[in-house]
């Protein structure tokens, strides 16, 4: 039996079931979804909304050949995957040194997406009905299931949404919070700059910290206490180390009189040992033996979960704590199967913090689909690199598409020292991002004081941090139109530009709200100057640093020195801002209220809350709507009266209004009492104290002062390839390439070469061009394996010159046969691995769970340390493998000195006759594969065997033995079976030379 519900006309649930159970307590992702409206099939058997058609033929489950959904954009059928699938987020981005694969989310250029919910677990909620949300008013709470999970239900039902908003992706946002919950709005102080570093602190030392800043005029907002404020004794603690701080309480009330927030590190997953101060009673509490042996962590125990919060976190909350980092929860499994720990305790603690009138907030890795709810989210460790800052920019900006809106990155990078240019683009970019955290590694080489670095890092990086205090009100806002939309602050150009290629092709680059466009320089200078390209969206632009009018819909060369940070505004834009210094970036005052306006019609609206507390949620939040009209010299400010109010807000104020870019004006006309003055192109009104409800209109004859700068003429070519390495995206193409031709045009002839099995080449001539022109490599990935390289050689004709640019890439991409299941042994006896039940021990080994690992095609390479060999995807970015106990993680103390065992298994079903290499980092000694019980032999010149698999089924078992720990991480990584063609190339997973299945007009 089959069940359709629409929960708006273009967000369908489908539901199967033999029996007709269907369940509909809330999941993980779908919180709100009792509020559905059922569909029933018209005369016809069509289910129908005003905007799409759905088919269904039998009463079996959902399939290619019994159901078709028509919508304007197509038609779709259960199995399809969306080639042009955009955006997306990942759980982590430790390690990662540049594009990182992500995991979809609810938009694609095909115009529809799944959010599959079959078998997630369920909530077993005690809590009352929630009423009925008619929308998602502001004072609607975030989330109402407050209790805890049960196990999924049946696995042989389907439980999935399809998004079908075409190229409306703002609507399907809309639609995806109605039903998942919506993104709260952070404290403001999260907001601002944040000092942290993995280092052994004592409270002197950071006392120190924050006198350094406030003598280098430099702001502060958050102070993070990394893993050395508990004991160290293990990755998880909760008992202060007073020999570094000897008096937390007073520590932490001194934080509070600097007007500093404090978060403390968390790694939980070890459970409660034997050294905690509060051991004793915590195992009491659960009927725990207080006998030194560990109480277990189990997060969906509600007794233990209990006691987590009321004896670990809220004691240390007593004496001063602001809230927690979960620096990593170790997996995504638990004692439960199918809930994944870490969005679990994202859920848990948010709830947690929300109480008392706080505004809940965590700092922890990304949960999956419906962690949108749960903000900031924690990207990771890594790696120092510009590949990796550059990168940073787009993941930010593309997650707004699983409405990850809140990504904190280190800023500096993690792993390695970090050279000063390198350091100062990194600060730059953490001024326009979500958090601005400045963080690094143990290591004492390791500098992110801006001060510690020279004169003129120092002074770049102030200029940055300048423009991150003037327009903070800026991100206020856009923290609340997340909140309402569920459009995150920064996104990506192709959000509100579905259909331009440019748009596509434009990297490194994101739009804050609507009006201000963000292109930071993400590569090193060369003789000096840093130059880059920027795409700007049809309309007009201005440079915020040099005031520069540029016409969009086009790319611009910008350049400039260290102290160059590409914004542009949108012509017309009405910001709210706030140019007043103070200590701290979200200190920010309610008696003025400052607007800055750039030559133009348009609008613009500061939003305020408190800042802190649970007020928003009863619509305590006020608006005030500053609108800008333009005739020819003739400009008309109409401000409107402050709607609604907060605590805090005073009930008469000032406002100031800054006119940027405008000659001395002829005419001012107001208010009685209003004061103006006009200073270097910018003309400031001082609307005289009134109450905050009463309007103005300001009547102003100035003219559109002219820019001293003259843009950047290119004298010759740039030719910028961006390759594709995200696998969705690789299957529309494979790279975007923009010319850009110098001043007086240019001819271009460019030639795509592919060399696989057969060499391909396609030449393209453009002739001559005085425009930018974005061009699509002709080769596509076609979701097979292979080795793809391929070049481009752009030859570039102007006046009497002549110059050749050519650009070649590899792209590994190895698809294995099968799925590995994987356990890790205490008993090096073992014959094979015989039954791997992610729920029971295997083969008697009580200590340890095996674990599965499902479809890693789209997702989970980069889920952090876990203990798995990928047969699906070997992708560039391979992860080591991790070791897990009951509890999530392993317990590496107890196994330091022990050797230990990894088994996988895989089984395999082959159509066609097939020849296969194994490929594995592994000590020849220690490894050994079997095929249906058959051991290949393996010696030190044959350790990569390659085999011939017949068609039929086949069991193929990986085993090493006798390793440390160590060892294992080290050597036990992407066992790989990688099929090749009859002459041993690695199969081709090159595509046609065309866009593949995308509707024409996207």
């Amino acid at each position: 039996m089959f069940r359709i519900t629409a929960y708006s006309n273009r967000l369908i649930r489908f539901q199967y079931h033999p029996q007709g159970s269907f369940d509909d307590r809330p999941s993980f992702f779908a919180q709100h979804r009792e509020h559905g409206r059922e569909l029933t099939a018209d005369a016809d058997g069509v289910y129908r909304t005003d905007a799409v058609e759905i088919r269904v033929n039998g009463d079996g489950p959902f399939t290619a050949e019994n159901t078709e959904v028509k919508f304007p954009m197509g038609t779709w059928r259960p199995g399809m995957t969306p080639l042009g699938a955009l955006g997306g987020t990942t759980r982590t981005l430790d390690g990662t040194a540049g594009d990182p694969p992500t995991s979809p989310g609810y938009l694609s250029r095909d115009g529809w997406a799944v959010v599959d919910d079959s078998g997630t677990v369920r909530f077993a909620s005690r809590d009352p009905a929630p009423p009925a949300p008619a929308d998602t008013a502001i004072g609607a709470p975030v989330t109402r299931h407050s209790s805890f999970v049960i196990s999924p239900g049946d696995p042989r039902g389907q439980d999935f949404y399809l998004l079908l908003h075409g190229h409306d992706f703002a609507g399907a946002l809309a639609d995806v919070i109605k039903l998942s919950g919506r993104p709260p709005p952070p404290p403001r102080a999260v907001l601002g700059m944040w000092w942290s570093r993995y280092w052994r602190y004592s409270d002197q030392d950071l006392k120190d910290i924050v006198a350094e800043f406030r003598a280098h005029d430099f702001p502060l907002d958050v102070l993070v206490l990394d893993m050395d404020w508990h004991l160290a004794k293990d990755w998880s603690g909760y008992t202060w180390n007073k020999d570094l701080f000897p008096d937390p309480p007073a520590f932490l009330q001194w934080c509070h009189r600097q007007e500093l927030k404090v978060t403390l590190n968390l790694h939980p997953s070890n459970g409660v040992q034997a050294f905690e101060a509060d051991y004793a009673d915590f195992a009491k509490a659960l009927g725990h033996p207080a006998d030194g042996s560990r109480v277990a962590f189990r997060c969906s125990d509600p007794a233990f979960m209990e006691q987590y919060f009321r004896r670990l976190h809220h004691p240390r909350e007593d004496e001063g704590v602001d809230f927690w980092w979960m620096d990593w929860q170790q997996g995504d499994v638990c004692e439960m199967h199918g809930l994944d720990p870490l969005a679990w305790l994202n859920h848990l603690h948010h709830l947690d913090h929300d109480r008392a009138d706080r505004r809940g907030v965590m700092l922890s890795r990304w949960g999956g689909l419906g962690g949108h709810r749960y903000p900031i989210q924690f990207s990771g460790d890594t790696h120092t690199k510009w590949e990796t800052l550059a990168s940073q920019v787009d993941f930010t900006a593309n997650s707004a598409a699983s409405m990850a809106g809140w990504w904190s990155h280190d800023i500096g990078g993690h792993l390695q020292p970090t050279p000063p240019e390198l350091y100062t683009r990194w600060v730059q970019w953490g001024c326009w991002s979500p958090t601005l955290r400045l963080h690094s590694s143990n290591n004492p080489k390791h500098e992110r004081r801006p001060w510690a670095y020279s004169p003129e890092v120092e002074t770049a990086c102030r200029v940055a941090v300048e423009m991150r205090l003037r327009y903070f009100p800026v991100w206020i806002a856009a923290s609340h139109r997340f909140t309402e939309t569920g459009v995150a602050p920064l996104a990506p150009m192709w959000f509100a530009h579905p259909t331009a290629p440019a748009a596509h092709a434009a990297r490194h680059q994101a739009m804050l709200g609507e009006d201000l466009l963000i292109a930071p320089i993400v590569a090193p200078m060369t003789g000096g100057r840093a130059e880059r390209s920027v795409w700007l969206p049809p309309g007009a632009w201005v440079d915020l640093q040099t005031g520069l009018r540029h016409e969009g819909d086009t790319f611009v060369v910008v350049e400039g020195d260290l102290n160059r940070v590409p914004v542009f505004v949108r012509e017309g834009a009405v910001l709210p801002i706030d140019p007043r210094p103070r200590g701290a970036i979200a200190d920010l005052d309610p008696s003025e209220l400052h607007f800055e306006c750039w030559p133009g019609s348009g609008q613009g609206v500061a939003i305020e809350d408190a800042g802190e507390g649970d007020g928003w949620q009863r619509g305590e939040i006020a608006r005030t709507r500053l609108q800008q009209a333009r005739t020819g010299d003739e400009v008309t400010l109409t401000l409107h009266g402050t709607e609604g109010r907060f605590p805090g807000l005073p009930a008469r104020r000032a406002t100031h209004i800054h006119l940027r870019n405008t000659g001395k004006p002829k005419r001012v006309e107001g208010p009685e009492g209003m004061e103006w003055t006009w200073a270097d192109r910018t003309l400031h009104l001082v609307l005289p104290t009134r109450l905050v409800s009463e309007g103005a209109e300001i009547r102003i004859h100035a003219t559109v002062a002219a820019s001293s700068n003259a843009p950047v003429a290119l004298r010759e070519p740039r030719t910028e390839l961006s390759p594709r390495y995200d696998r969705r995206q690789a299957r529309v193409s494979l790279a975007d390439l923009v010319l850009l031709p110098p001043a007086d045009g240019a001819e271009a002839v460019v030639t795509w070469t592919a060399q696989q099995v057969r060499t391909e080449r396609i030449s393209q001539c453009t002739g001559s061009i005085s425009r930018p022109v974005v061009m699509p490599c002709p080769f596509s990935w076609n979701e097979e394996a292979g080795a793809i390289r391929w070049e481009v050689e752009v030859t570039w004709t102007w006046g009497k010159e002549e110059r050749t640019d050519k650009s070649a890439c590899a792209w590994d991409l190895y698809t294995g046969l099968g799925e590995w299941d994987i356990a890790l042994l205490r008993n090096p006896d073992a014959a094979q691995v015989t039954d791997l039940d992610p729920q029971r021990p295997v083969l008697g080994a009580s200590e340890w769970f095996p674990q599965r690992y499902r479809d890693l095609r789209e997702e989970s390479l980069l889920d952090g340390p876990r203990l798995w060999c990928d047969s699906k995807l070997a992708h560039r970015f391979g992860r080591n493998i991790g070791m897990f106990a009951p509890n999530g993680k392993m317990q590496e103390d107890a196994l330091r000195e022990e050797l230990i065992h990894v088994a996988a298994v895989t089984e395999v079903e082959v159509v066609e006759t097939v020849r296969v290499k194994f490929q594995a980092k592994a000590l020849t000694k220690t490894l050994s594969i079997a095929v249906n019980g058959r051991e290949l032999p393996l010696d030190e010149k044959n350790f990569t065997p390659v085999i011939e698999l017949q068609p039929g089924h086949h069991r193929i078992q990986a085993k090493l033995v006798d390793l440390d720990v160590a060892q294992a991480i080290r050597y036990f990584r992407m066992l790989t079976l990688i099929p090749f063609e009859e002459d041993g190339t690695p199969l081709t997973g090159l595509g046609e030379p065309r866009e593949r299945s995308i509707p024409e007009n996207a």
